[in-house]
């Protein structure tokens, strides 16, 4: 959810969220920043996002769901191409994506892989 990963990054970071979506928000706005500060969660496809909606944004981060299923799981490549293409982006998702097929198509876009535990 929007507003857990928000908490997320904010709490390990010094980053702070410029703007908030999911497809289906569980709140209304993302839980305060540690400056008090709280952000409306709009309910947006991610292939609608735009370069409006993030002009005031450093980067791009979330968790886009996805499947090993070659015929449902190809929209995480589209999704890959267009939040790239807008910002530098922070995908989290598993990490033996990198060692699949698909991986070579999309490597001239990764800088870095961070690994990290399960996230809750």
């Amino acid at each position: 959810m929007a507003g857990d990963l928000v908490r997320l990054v904010e709490a390990s970071t010094s980053w702070r969220c410029g703007f908030a979506s999911d497809l289906a928000p569980a709140a209304e706005r993302t839980p305060p920043s540690p400056e008090g500060e709280s952000l409306p969660i709009r309910t947006l496809d991610a292939f609608d996002l735009t370069a409006d909606h993030v002009r005031d944004c450093h980067a791009i981060i979330t968790n886009p769901p996805w499947t090993r299923d070659r015929r449902t799981g190809l929209p995480l490549h589209g999704l890959i191409e267009h939040l790239s293409d807008l910002r530098p982006t922070y995908l989290l998702f598993d990490l033996d994506w990198l060692a699949s097929t698909y991986f070579r198509d999309f490597a001239s876009r990764l800088r870095a892989v961070l690994p990290v535990g399960g996230v809750r």
